[in-house]
């Protein structure tokens, strides 16, 4: 398989390999065909949980200036720094022949969504967004049973979580490095609206307060429901008993869901039902169908990614509460990735800046 060839698999990651990055590090180790050359983080702590992950011996960086240096002896990198980072290391990286998988999101806010729609035409890399709530079992059986419920009239989600994940230095608790919720963590659902509808959002309404509530459900299961039938004539009353039927799939047995179970290495099921391990079939999957001359197709594009985000900023920008003080995420950046971003946001002078990189 031409997956054998991908023998330098760069982990990039910057502040906290305790969640994401330990989960990506955990699968990686499971192909034979992949191989963690490098690992990046600023963090002592951090380098070390990773170090002691990986198999192999992999060169470590706390420098991200230090890992693009060797940018030629890596094939895929993988980004699962905090959030307001990954719109600068996507147009960084972007620039080289490489694949990337890009945690979620791929923005926070409307300055890095512009930059990354200015710069991707221009983009060289083969970039997947990791937005693995679509991996999940149950998301997958409920797709497959769409046709099942005929057209779709609403789709609803609810997720029931802790509100903060313990991450280096709390960054997460910060809106302009996070996102906020309606960004950093719905984007996930918002992603999954465009999938089951196969529909963009036209208008958005958002109720609600400016905060943050997170949620996860409890249950990998499917519950499919049969309308009631005609034995329910007279519906002002409840529908009578057995006017309809329920179906219950347990999606924690993948072969329910999908029916390529046995290609997948001995696989645990990580902190997202198992759809990480999905997640990187897909991808190494796309890797080979490009190395062997056809196209590389993201599951999950750049422009997904975007889109997830653009969904997230317009329903945070509507929950004001009638605050006069609200405001819009300004992403918390450094000198050098706002100027990144303002050289994006010039096409002219990006598009000189990436030939000299070319050359």
């Amino acid at each position: 398989m031409a997956v054998t060839d991908l023998t330098h698999c760069s982990y990039f990651h910057l502040f906290e390999p305790q969640m994401m990055g330990q989960e990506h590090i955990s699968y990686i180790n499971k192909y034979d065909s992949l191989s963690i050359a490098f690992l990046c983080d600023p963090n002592n702590s951090s380098l070390e949980t990773a170090l002691a992950m990986a198999e192999g011996s992999p060169t470590t960086f706390q420098s991200e200036s230090d890992l693009l240096a060797h940018v030629k002896d890596i094939d895929l990198l993988v980004i699962a720094s905090p959030n307001f980072m990954h719109t600068p290391q996507l147009l960084r990286w972007g620039q080289h022949d490489i694949t990337i998988l890009c945690e979620k999101p791929a923005a926070i806010s409307e300055k890095q969504v512009a930059a990354l729609k200015a710069a991707q035409p221009n983009l060289k890399a083969n970039i997947w967004i990791a937005m693995e709530y679509r991996f999940m079992p149950a998301i997958n059986k409920l797709v497959q049973l769409l046709p099942h419920v005929g057209p779709i009239k609403k789709v609803a989600i609810r997720e029931n979580r802790y509100p903060f994940l313990t991450k280096i230095e709390e960054w997460n608790k910060d809106i302009d490095k996070s996102g906020d919720t309606l960004v950093e963590k719905c984007c996930h659902f918002f992603d999954l609206f465009r999938l089951i509808t196969a529909k963009d959002m036209t208008s958005c309404v958002s109720k609600g307060m400016r905060g943050r509530l997170e949620a996860y459900l409890p249950e990998n299961k499917v519950f499919l429901y049969e309308r009631p039938t005609s034995l329910w004539a007279d519906k002002s009353k409840p529908p009578p008993q057995g006017s309809f039927s329920e179906e219950v799939f347990d999606c924690s047995d993948l072969r329910q869901v999908y029916d390529f179970v046995d290609e997948l290495p001995n696989m645990h099921s990580g902190y997202h039902y198992c759809s990480t391990a999905i997640e990187w079939k897909y991808l190494i999957d796309a890797i080979n169908a490009a190395a062997e001359g056809g196209e590389f197709v993201p599951k999950v594009s750049l422009e997904d990614g975007i889109k997830a985000v653009e969904m997230g900023i317009a329903s945070l920008n509507n929950i004001t509460n009638g605050d006069s003080t609200s405001r819009k995420v300004t992403a918390h950046s450094t000198k050098s990735a706002d100027n990144l971003l303002d050289l994006v946001l010039n096409s002219t002078a990006f598009n000189e800046m990436k030939l000299n990189v070319q050359q």
